[in-house]
């Protein structure tokens, strides 16, 4: 699990290594680990109901958290059997997160502050003939204020609409009993922009939320705004392994074309890159009797790709200006991913499990030095240039290899009561980053202990709530980079008896706190809201 956020400054001079191979790698896919630097990420992103159970992710029985094709593994072959009429479900959420601590001065300095919002939809049609049509899809915004030296801060901001039609049904003239198919299309746009502003200084402390001047971009090469343009169309298959499982492939081709640019105030620096990605999938669910439960679930994922630059810099009036473009670099990236759960039911007990693991490799290879419009030799014949010693010279471009492989596991057991539920989890997991230059780390290391509580006041209106407690250490290689937290969640279940719909709240908060002698006494606190609108027809 990657740390929460990290709280230290960044340096000031980077290389064009670091700056456009995290553009190529971050702004393809940028939100979602915008969304973990602010610790905005959830166990259970459609289900409010156990959102307000302290995050209970495997333990309680969900409607919207179980082990089908469609909640387990988010195959396009499930939809049909996910209701057994019509639906239209509505789901908004917000989230926000603030991080300080002691300045030199003994006034707070804040040194995080985010927010995040979101409105996803799922739209399908059901008819009797076992197929259906639909779309799923979200419209998401989020704003991150981090530190990046002493004195200023990087504020990014993303937004994100994005629609998944999708079709399924028996597949035709052949097995149509058994054999189901679904055809999946994803069509993304994000955008991203990278300012950087001062600190705002009053009598209260020092403060990144707030507008402080805005200042010119420290590395002219790394992109500050940037594009990704994501079309993505994709197949799957199922059929039953048996009584009581169902097996399903599948496959997707993503199509992404990412455009970075900093708009200097006499310079320009672009870098384009379009990059297929092959995901494939193969994912089993079924029941062991009556009362086992289980989800195998593997992901397979490749990229080849090339990156490309432009650069121009005015020389100054009546100076030619100087100016460059070709290839920069070749990137391939490829991974997997598995996830193995269970629940095991006997009377009012339930016990579950669940084991993951994730890996993720990416190779960077500079464009040959024999090539006129690589990046190096642009670098090369800059010094060559009369006028050109003042010129602020990036590092250049050489070769790399990162890869991220983590692992982890739950536990939890919950108990059926005559009116609700309770339930009790404990997570774990490990991740550990490595680079050709830099050499092994992070290596970081989470787990927390959650529990929660339902209890059902009437036929219409359900209470929740839950907390637990949490341990991180962002580097297990280095000193003094512990946290400790507590949560706390509220929720809220309204389901009238003869109405078509539903409504279901959950609330979450977290505290952080450092746990290590800390003189500076960092702490930050995180929150989030999630709502879900039920409606079938």
């Amino acid at each position: 699990m990657r740390p929460s956020h990290c709280v230290l400054p960044k340096a000031f001079a980077f290389a064009v290594l670091a700056g456009l191979l995290a553009a190529g790698l971050a702004f393809a896919q940028s939100y979602d680990p915008a969304l973990r630097s602010l610790d905005l990420g959830s166990d259970v992103p459609r289900s409010p109901r156990l959102l307000g159970m302290g995050s209970l992710s495997i333990s309680v029985p969900d409607r919207h958290q179980s082990f089908s094709l469609w909640d387990f593994a988010g195959s396009p072959v499930g939809v049909y059997g996910e209701d057994s009429s019509s639906t239209v479900e509505l789901r908004p959420g917000s989230g926000s997160a603030s991080g300080a601590h002691n300045g030199a001065s003994g006034l707070e300095r804040e040194d995080l502050a985010g927010r995040a919002s979101r409105m996803g939809f799922e739209l399908f049609h059901r008819d009797a003939e076992g197929s259906a049509w639909g779309a799923t899809g979200q419209v998401r915004s989020l704003r991150a204020d981090q530190l990046y030296d002493m004195d200023t801060e990087m504020r990014r901001t993303i937004s994100e609409p994005e629609i998944d039609p999708i079709i399924t049904g028996p597949f035709p003239y052949w097995h149509k009993d058994k054999l189901r198919y679904a055809v999946r299309l994803q069509l993304a746009h994000e955008h991203l922009l990278d300012d950087h502003l001062g600190n705002v200084s009053n009598a209260a402390g020092e403060f990144i939320s707030l507008d402080g001047p805005m200042l010119r971009a420290p590395e002219l090469f790394e992109p500050t705004e940037s594009t990704v343009r994501r079309t993505s169309l994709g197949a799957a298959l199922s059929y039953p392994a048996g009584d009581h499982a169902t097996l399903a492939l599948g496959y997707d081709a993503v199509g992404d074309r990412i455009a970075g640019r900093n708009d200097g105030i006499k310079s320009l620096s672009q870098v384009n890159e379009s990059r297929p990605i092959g995901i494939a999938q193969a994912t089993l669910v079924g029941k062991l009797g009556k009362s086992f439960e289980y989800g195998l679930d593997e992901k397979h994922w490749n990229s080849s790709s090339h990156q490309k630059w432009y650069f121009s810099i005015s020389g100054g009036v009546g100076a030619i200006p100087l100016i460059g473009q070709g290839e920069l670099l070749e990137r391939a990236e490829t991974g997997n991913a598995f996830n193995g759960s269970f629940r095991w039911t006997t009377g009012n007990l339930r016990l579950a499990g669940q084991y993951w693991t994730l890996m993720s490799r990416a190779v960077y290879t500079p464009q040959s030095a024999v090539d006129r419009s690589s990046f190096n030799v642009f670098l090369s014949n800059i010094y060559y240039r009369v006028g050109a010693d003042t010129l602020a010279l990036p590092d250049s471009v050489i070769a790399n290899q990162s890869q991220s492989n983590a692992f982890g596991y739950v536990g939890g057991v919950s108990w059926k009561l005559e009116r609700g539920t309770v339930g009790l989890e404990y997570h774990w997991g490990r991740e550990t980053q490595t680079e050709t230059i830099t050499g092994v780390g992070p290596k970081a290391i989470a787990y927390d202990v959650r529990a929660g509580l339902e209890h059902q006041f009437s036929a219409i209106v359900a209470g929740r709530v839950g907390g637990g407690m949490l341990w991180r250490d962002q580097d297990q290689l280095t000193r003094n980079n512990n946290w400790r937290g507590e949560s706390s969640s509220l929720g809220l279940g309204l389901t009238p008896p003869a109405a078509t719909w539903g409504l279901d709240i959950g609330w979450t908060m977290t505290w952080l706190q450092t746990d290590y002698q800390d003189p500076l006494v960092h702490r930050s606190s995180h929150q989030q809201l999630q709502a879900l609108l039920h409606w079938t027809y």
